[in-house]
Parts: C-alpha cells; structure tokens; sequence
C-alpha cells in the first residue's frame, strides 16, 4: 500500500494556485468563519447539470434572495456571476450565515422596490440593511450594497461581523490560517469549492467517503482533522478534488492508506449491489504529502446527477 502511494504521488499533479477572485473575498470574510463555499455561476449556467444544482445544492438564504430580488426587478440569470456564502460560529458578537454575490447590479432599482412598497430598513456602519426575511425574528436575513459589482447578505450578526473587516479592518478569512492556505492551493479553474475548519471538516469527509468511517481506527484520525478542502473542476471532463490536513505526516500517511481500503471497500460493496460501475473506484487517487492527503475522484454524468439531486455534492460515492 505504501508503494502505491508513493507511485501515485510521483503521478499526480500539484495543485494549481487559485484565482485573483478567490483569493480577495477571503479579504471580505471574518477570520472566525467555519466553513466557506464558493461557486462560479457564470461558468455553471453552461453546463446541463446547473439547473438541478440551483434547486437542490444552493443554500436557502441564496434562493430566498433570488427570489426577492427577482420580484424587485433584477435579473439573476444576468446580473449575478459568482457566489460564495459562509457560516460563523456563534459568539459574543454572534454568528449564523453570510454571503457575497459578485455581478453588476442597480442598488438604486431595490431602494426604490423597497420605498414603493415600504419595506423594513436599518442603518449599519453608514449602509443601509434591507430586510428580506419578511419577520421579526433574530434568523431574519439583511441585504447590503457594497458597491454597484457586491452585494452582501445574511443574518444580522454575521453580517455586521463582515461590514467591520471591510470598515474597521478586523481581521478577515485571509488571516486564518487553517482555511487561506486551502483557499489559496484551490483549482484556478473551479467551478466551485468549499474549506472546512476542524468543526466541520470531520462532518464533511464522512459525507464524502462514508464507508472509509466503518474502518477500525478512521475515526480516531477523524476526530484530528485540521482542516478540508473540495473543488469540482471542468478540464475537458469533470473532476472533484479534496486535500484534507492532518495533525501530523505520519497520521496523513495512516489515513491516505485506511482511505485507500474504504475505497477498495467501497468498489466490493457496489459491485454486489451494481450501484456504482468499478472503474470509478479505479480512477480515484489518494496520495499523501507531508500533513496533507489529497484525494482527486474523475466525475461520471450519472454520479454528478445523483449527488446533486441529494442536495449535497459530496455524496459522489454514495
């Protein structure tokens, strides 16, 4: 097994540097920030498989502003390029969910929208917070106009918490530095990804190699995990990418090999079962590399298809 992942690694490619875009929003986001996603909707939109995506990947609070900034005028298809949101533990200064869309927007068509019809609004740090959770309660969601190409939103305090890394200069994403290195290692060319801190990463590799968990010893090395990140790329055919750090290089050489075994695992249950063809277990590589271990798993439509329909992409070998 060793052998194997030591020829794998001399084969497998390293990760490319990410975008100038990702990069910067990690400028936006509060360092505390748990877990991040990110996804290209420009790019998306080409392909078959978006509108499935957009019903059952995207989180609530995006569909519930599209939704309302569709019925104030904007147009989402058009005017919304990218989208990265993130959720924030809660603290002192309180935590929930918050987003940045990208595009090209009329701030003055919603602040008319919003005086027509005589909307709640609040000031914040010299912005203007329009209501669009249609309540009185503190899961309400807000919106913000940075500028006419940003748009923010979320709940109220995990909202205020990014307008003070833009305003006062708390310190952002981009000083974390358990999730910026992985932000910054992403594909150049994602169509989307996701970092996870050590709260969450545990959650989201189960999700993604669920049988690996069953293995005598995984979950220990589980339970250590710093830190994950998953992008899903388009290079002539799809492919997704996980590298997960772990505590130390020798418990990324462990858990590289039990991973190995899940996955061998994994293509004896489905060929039982004739869930899931064998060459798809075949093509997946799992290398380790100091505290790193790298995962890349080739994408089927079929797959794609399934673990979009589940709501959760991770579930590519379910």
């Amino acid at each position: 097994m060793a052998a194997a992942l030591a020829a794998a690694a001399i084969f497998t490619p390293p990760f490319a540097n990410a975008s100038t875009l990702d990069t910067s929003l990690a400028q936006m986001f509060p360092r505390e920030v748990g877990e991040v996603g990110y996804l290209d909707l420009k790019a998306a939109r080409q392909q078959p498989w978006f509108a499935v995506a957009e019903q059952n990947l995207l989180p609530l609070c995006f569909r519930k502003l599209e939704f309302f900034l569709s019925t104030a005028g904007l147009n989402i298809n058009t005017q919304v390029d990218s989208l990265a949101w993130g959720t924030l533990s809660a603290t002192k200064t309180g935590g929930g969910i918050v987003g940045v869309a990208f595009g090209h927007f009329s701030p003055s068509t919603i602040d008319d929208y919003f005086r027509r019809h005589n909307l709640p609004t609040t000031e914040s740090r010299g912005f203007r917070l329009l209501e669009i959770g249609g309540g009185e309660t503190s899961n309400d969601l807000f919106l913000v106009f940075l500028d006419p190409d940003t748009a923010i939103f979320g709940q109220r305090a995990a909202l205020e918490q990014l307008l003070a890394v833009h305003f006062q200069g708390n310190e952002s994403l981009a000083q974390n530095s358990a999730l910026y290195p992985l932000i910054r290692d992403a594909r150049e060319d994602s169509l989307a990804w996701a970092v996870w801190n050590k709260n969450y990463a545990h959650a989201a590799l189960q999700q993604l190699l669920p049988q690996a968990a069953q293995i005598p010893h995984v979950a220990a090395l589980l339970g250590r995990i710093q830190s994950m990140e998953f992008d899903v790329t388009n290079q002539g055919r799809l492919s997704a990418q996980a590298e997960i750090v772990c505590s130390s290089p020798a418990e990324a050489v462990t858990l590289a090999a039990l991973l190995q075994a899940g996955i061998v695992y994994r293509k004896h249950d489905s060929a039982q079962d004739d869930s899931h063809p064998s060459s798809v277990f075949d093509r997946i590589r799992v290398t380790a590399n100091a505290r790193n271990v790298e995962i890349e798993i080739p994408i089927g439509t079929d797959q794609l298809d399934s673990a979009l329909r589940s709501g959760n992409v991770l579930n590519l070998l379910q």
